[in-house]
């Protein structure tokens, strides 16, 4: 008679008398289809690519090219405006912007060119789009004025240097940007500006009819943020070669609507409404341009608030603007105190319907 088998613990798969036993390796069960994951390099699509599906039911064109929402892909996209003069579709938080990157001291060159040819066809004329207000100094040089401030006992401060348009613009834009708002500044010398940027004042006014403007625009949305950031780390140009950014808005709020409004023509799209990475930020939530801006006339010292007062998408009236302008954060800073006291001689007229 056989002797007994020694028992197996089905926890430790050992004999009870402490002698390991060497059990047959199992078959693996078979697992799901595993779902593709942007994040691995391994899967990830290629960064610029012939857009295909873009949704169910979307149209094939082989000129349009798609981006991929990722890190990847957005550093490709850069290299791609910069060194190509192509045009990217991006999307923010209102609308998809057609954008290129032009030469501040070029008027004429291939990117502008092709915006229009792309862009022809809508009477909007493309706004200048920065990262932050700062941005703009390095772009254009805006004349400073000495200003001091008479103390009680009839001396003078120390004078300070500033430019009193750019310290509104920098302090509206650090109440309303990154955010869907457009900002208009007037500009001093139109010389220094290409003439297909400058706009006129779109309310009738006599005192007003000379003045151009340049429009600015700083989107929140973060695949246009890191896009920018991709542009101007790519940007090794000397101080006379500045390269900034320009984008015409269009009526699109979708990648596929992209590719069926501009389906003749040679551009590239980021497709944002993919969940691709940490961008997964909803695309176009507004889905329209913001009815409401502001005008610096730094001429009139006027600050224009145009548009419908019904606007939703920002708040702005007189009273926030005109406490914007007065705010100090530190009150016995000197400069803080002369640009305060400049631009109490600021007036905030509103003009919306």
């Amino acid at each position: 008679m056989a002797g007994k088998q020694p028992s197996l613990d089905p926890i430790s798969s050992k004999k009870r008398t402490g002698t390991p036993v060497f059990m047959p390796k199992q078959p693996k069960r078979k697992r799901r289809a595993a779902v593709q994951r942007s994040h691995s390099p391994k899967n990830a699509a290629s960064p610029c690519s012939v857009t295909q599906s873009l949704a169910h039911g979307a149209t094939t064109n082989s000129l349009i090219k798609r981006i991929a929402p990722t890190v990847t892909g957005i550093e490709a996209g850069a290299r791609v405006m910069c060194s190509q003069n192509q045009v990217v579709a991006l999307p923010t938080e209102t609308v998809y912007m057609l954008c290129t990157t032009m030469n501040v001291n070029e008027t004429d060159n291939e990117c502008v060119m092709r915006l229009k040819q792309v862009h022809s066809s809508s009477p909007r004329r493309p706004v200048v789009i920065l990262e932050s207000a700062q941005q703009l100094n390095t772009l254009y040089s805006l004349k400073e004025t000495s200003y001091a401030i008479r103390l009680k006992n009839g001396k003078a401060t120390r004078p300070v240097r500033l430019n009193e348009s750019r310290q509104v613009l920098q302090k509206l834009a650090t109440k309303f940007w990154p955010g869907p708002l457009q900002i208009y500044i007037s500009v001093e010398d139109s010389k220094k500006v290409p003439s297909f940027l400058l706009q006129d004042a779109p309310f009738a006014s006599t005192e007003s009819s000379n003045t151009q403007y340049l429009p600015l625009s700083c989107p929140s949305h973060p695949l246009i943020g890191r896009f920018l950031t991709e542009v101007f780390s790519n940007n090794t140009s000397n101080d006379k070669d500045r390269v900034m950014m320009i984008g015409t808005p269009t009526n699109s709020t979708t990648a596929r609507n992209v590719c069926d409004q501009y389906s003749a023509h040679d551009l590239y799209v980021l497709v944002g409404e993919e969940q691709r990475e940490v961008f997964h930020v909803p695309t176009c939530a507004y889905g329209r341009e913001c009815a409401t801006c502001l005008y610096i006339d730094s001429t009139r010292r006027v600050i224009y608030i145009v548009g419908s007062k019904e606007e939703t998408m920002v708040h702005v009236s007189p009273s926030i603007i005109t406490k914007t302008l007065l705010h100090m954060t530190n009150l016995k800073n000197l400069q803080q105190r002369v640009i305060c006291a400049v631009l109490k001689n600021w007036k905030v007229i509103d003009r919306r319907m």
